[in-house]
């Protein structure tokens, strides 16, 4: 695996994690601000290629 390719994996799980924590926190937030945050990450999701896909799944 590539240093490009681990960089964009690490930053996926980092992003991932941050998804998380704000969809735990959807009681306390806005439905805008979450809807925000689904946008951002169907849109970081949108730029990955068929091949990253499976690497992604581990």
């Amino acid at each position: 695996m590539n240093q490009a390719r681990l960089l964009q994996h690490y930053s996926w799980m980092s992003m991932k994690r941050s998804f998380s924590k704000k969809l735990s926190l959807l009681k306390t937030k806005q439905p805008l601000y979450l809807s925000f945050s689904l946008c951002k990450a169907s849109l970081a999701m949108a730029k990955l290629t068929d091949s990253e896909i499976p690497m992604l799944s581990l």
